[in-house]
């Protein structure tokens, strides 16, 4: 489920709309009774992070493969935080509270 917010200045005021998008892909994983879901990709403080809060908190057990992850460097009022920084500190905040961190290998040893 992604939330796109929109301001327009009218005359004497602000409006703001939120716009949901969502797809069907919950209710196709719960038709085939999935429980659990393992989550790779890229961007770490996106798309990543968005993807395991909203999986826990639709009630699915989350793995999160975190060097099957990639993010870059971010700035903010001309401070730099390097790609590497970023992704964990984006994987930290997710381990234990909303996601089981593995390593691609673990993963694939545990589950072979």
């Amino acid at each position: 489920m992604f939330a796109v917010f929109k301001s327009i200045e009218a005359p004497s005021k602000s409006l703001i709309w939120w716009e949901r998008f969502t797809t069907d892909l919950e209710s196709k994983l719960r038709e085939k009774g999935v429980t659990k879901v393992v989550v790779a990709g890229m961007m770490t403080h996106m798309c990543i992070d968005a993807t395991v809060r909203a999986a826990v908190d639709l009630g699915f057990e989350t793995t999160l493969i975190e060097d099957a992850c990639a993010t870059r460097e971010l700035s903010y009022q001309g401070k730099v935080v390097p790609a590497e920084q970023v992704h964990y500190a984006f994987v930290g905040a997710l381990d234990g509270m909303y996601a089981s961190i593995r390593s691609t290998e673990d993963f694939l040893q545990q589950n072979n």
